[in-house]
């Protein structure tokens, strides 16, 4: 998560923490995309021990040295396909439409209700089990093997 909100930040964090996830919090948009490069393999610069990639993103749109659709946009470019959340004060349609027009997946404005927040997590948490589940082919580079029709 990326809120340059302390406040806000914290209050995130516990909330999620209390439904069981584990969050990893910063403070802006550059500090998320520094600690994305080590846990994300698609975006890994070295070759560094990966510490798993996350299962949702949930950032804020207006913070410093990285804002929220910049770095929704780099990490989309990078072929990132890690639902994402923008929370964020900014409500008018237009906003709603850059955030997802950027790659977010869903956009929610503050004040929100703990419950639809949680909602949402769970909606898109669910929504990517359920692809991963489906799907029975693997593949790596030019190679594609399909378990299920035992084709490669």
């Amino acid at each position: 998560m990326a809120e340059d909100d302390r406040a806000i930040r914290v209050a995130l964090t516990n909330l999620l923490e209390l439904e069981g996830y584990s969050v990893v919090a910063f403070s802006d948009g550059q500090a998320a995309l520094d600690w994305l490069h080590t846990a994300d393999p698609k975006l890994k610069a070295d070759d560094s021990p990966v510490s798993g990639a996350p299962d949702l993103l949930i950032f804020d749109v207006m913070m410093p040295y990285l804002d929220g659709l910049t770095l929704c946009r780099r990490l989309r470019a990078k072929g990132v396909l890690t639902p994402i959340l923008m929370v964020t004060a900014r409500t008018e349609t237009l906003d709603r439409v850059s955030g997802l027009d950027a790659g977010a997946d869903a956009y929610i404005a503050k004040p929100f209700e703990a419950d639809e927040l949680l909602a949402n997590v769970r909606a898109l948490i669910r929504r990517v089990a359920m692809y991963t589940e489906v799907s029975s082919v693997l593949s790596v580079g030019d190679l594609r093997v399909d378990e299920a029709a035992r084709r490669a």
